[in-house]
């Protein structure tokens, strides 16, 4: 326990730093736990140190060896993430921090650096000017995990909000983890609007929309769950009956995508609504983005408005240097001869299908395993089937053999997800000192299409660093143990964990070392979203380490392949290629 006069202190190793607005006597209570919340390194900067003063929520700014202030003032939203909620620092708290720090003379950091706004990226800065061309304020933004969609959205909101005083902003977001991530920055970033002019729907919350109401969050079951005949679902109707200027901004766009979504969401925004879509991965499997763009951009529209890939920010500095490396294993014997049977029997099932006499077929996409383009043509004659009830025998045969064609790619997916080698492959690098020392000096997420693989790569792992040192992440764990796994690996507690399916999208760890995909799914989005995972610059962190284990490849679009970053290494994505 630390004394009333004494600082709180940090590890040498500068990658612990403890700070909280809680009250001061509550810090020095739980001095020793504050430390076990936070994990995020902070650059190191001269001879400065923000301390509490010895009364409740004040602080002081000491002259002495310390922490790069502007990093701490412009990360406040990453840091909150990494902290217990009664830990969290709130926009009062920040702006009374930086009036006491602009108090002192800096010799060698001016002021007029320790701003609370965030500038833009440049990236940012163009989107947000495409965005807010005379007809725009409508479209979905493609950018790379990691280089702030998030910033973007709020440099958005400022722009609308300044031209709309009267406006309403909707947050829909996919998923809980990012509701609590949404409330808690735009708190941070719009300190100026007061809890009660928000309202929050799902996760808990079902409140109303009033005259005051200035920010709506909303998760999207709740916004699609009470369908409406004329508004589409409950909110739209209420949005539309405020009579007000609308800004909607989905976060992770793509899933806007979703069956329900479009049917009762999408097609029913009203043109003088203003839309932002946020995603890193546009494109969906089912191929109904298609869908989506008419209506929550122009008619014209085809596509995002504005696209920045992984590879360019990479190139940009937005994103740290890659280290990627490739490895092919082969399939055994018995796993060869398996495939065998599914190529087989998947290219007599796609002759069939290019040889029907219901529907002409683009003959090079089925060859090439286009499941997108399978499913559109799977919708279509459901669709045809709903408008005509005496469908015959013959187009219900062809429904059948899509369907059977998806289940083959399926499977025999699975047989390259748990080629045998991949795991004599993981124990060679085991064994060997370089990667042993890469593995335990940093964590590390290895991903899985399913719980077996997982639990198979966590038993060589544990072997090797321990059973303290890995942890396993998959949805049939209970909620609270699932959250007391990912508490513990942001408190480095270990740092090895192995995860199925779950951590693909929405986990955000700056300093993470690197990423292993043991095995995947056919889809682009997913691979880039667990690459992702790793690529966010952090202090002190210059390379982030892809690995990814690939079985025999196909010729067709449903084999394991590489679907990230540039054709060939550059001075800042190196690709390393083994064949095992």
């Amino acid at each position: 326990m630390a004394g009333e006069n004494e600082f709180i202190e940090f590890n040498e190793d500068g990658l612990t730093f403890v700070l909280s607005q809680y009250k001061v006597s509550l810090i020095y209570k739980y001095i020793g736990d504050l430390k076990e919340y936070w994990s995020l390194p902070i650059e190191s900067y001269g001879e400065y140190r923000i301390q509490p003063a010895n009364r409740s929520n004040e602080w002081r700014v000491n002259k002495i060896l310390g922490y790069k202030l502007r990093y701490l003032l412009s990360h406040v939203s990453e840091i909150n993430q990494q902290l217990d909620t009664k830990y969290r620092l709130n926009a009062s708290m920040l702006m009374k921090v930086k009036a006491q720090i602009q108090e002192i003379s800096f010799a060698s950091e001016s002021t007029e650096e320790l701003q609370t706004e965030i500038e833009l990226y440049a990236w940012q800065e163009e989107a947000l000017k495409t965005w807010y061309s005379d007809e725009g304020k409508r479209g979905i933004v493609e950018a790379a995990t990691g280089t702030g969609k998030t910033r973007l959205a709020f440099a958005c909101m400022r722009k609308y909000f300044e031209d709309y005083i009267d406006g309403i902003v909707c947050i829909v977001v996919p998923r809980q983890p990012l509701f609590d991530q949404w409330q808690e920055e735009l708190h941070d970033h719009f300190s100026n609007i007061p809890e009660n002019n928000y309202c929050y729907n799902g996760n808990g919350h079902t409140d109303s929309i009033n005259r005051a109401t200035q920010i709506i969050i909303t998760t999207q079951q709740a916004m699609v769950l009470k369908e409406d005949s004329r508004y589409g679902c409950t909110l739209l109707k209420k949005l539309c009956q405020s009579g007000r200027d609308v800004l909607i901004v989905f976060d992770e766009a793509h899933h806007l995508g979703a069956t329900q979504t479009i049917d009762r969401f999408v097609k029913y925004i009203p043109d003088n609504f203003y839309t932002l879509g946020l995603t890193a991965t546009p494109t969906r499997a089912d191929g109904t983005m298609a869908e989506v763009y008419p209506y929550f951009d122009s008619e014209e529209s085809k596509g995002p408005i504005y696209s920045y890939p992984v590879s360019k920010a990479v190139e940009d500095g937005v994103l740290c240097k890659v280290l990627q490396n490739n490895f092919t294993v082969s399939l055994n014997e018995e796993e060869s001869q398996a495939h065998k049977r599914f190529c087989e029997q998947i290219k007599e099932i796609k002759k069939r299908i290019i040889n029907n006499n219901i529907i002409r077929m683009d003959k090079d996409k089925i060859n090439r395993g286009n499941i997108a383009y399978l499913l559109e043509i799977r919708r279509k004659l459901l669709i045809f089937q709903e408008r005509n009830s005496d469908l015959s025998q013959e187009t219900w045969d062809l429904i059948k053999k899509i369907d059977m064609l998806n289940t083959l790619y399926i499977n025999r997916r699975r047989l390259f997800n748990k080629a045998e080698q991949k795991w004599e492959l993981l124990n060679s690098l085991l064994s060997k000192r370089y990667w042993m020392q890469l593995f335990s000096s940093g964590r590390w997420i290895f991903f899985h299409q399913e719980v077996k693989e997982c639990k198979r790569t966590a038993d060589l792992l544990k072997e090797v660093f321990g059973e303290e040192k890995v942890r396993l992440h998959y949805s049939e764990m209970a909620t609270e143990e699932r959250q007391n796994v990912l508490l513990e690996f942001d408190r480095n507690k270990f740092n090895c964990l192995c995860a199925v399916q779950t951590l693909d999208e929405g986990l955000d760890i700056p300093d993470l070392k690197g990423v292993v995909i043991v095995s995947g799914s056919a889809s682009q989005r997913q691979q880039i979203q667990r690459c992702g995972r790793a690529l966010r610059n952090a202090p002190n962190k210059e390379w982030a380490y892809l690995l990814i284990f690939l079985a025999q490849v196909d010729d067709d679009l449903t084999g394991e392949k590489l679907l990230i970053g540039p054709d060939t290494s550059t001075d800042r994505w190196v690709i390393e290629e083994t064949i095992y």
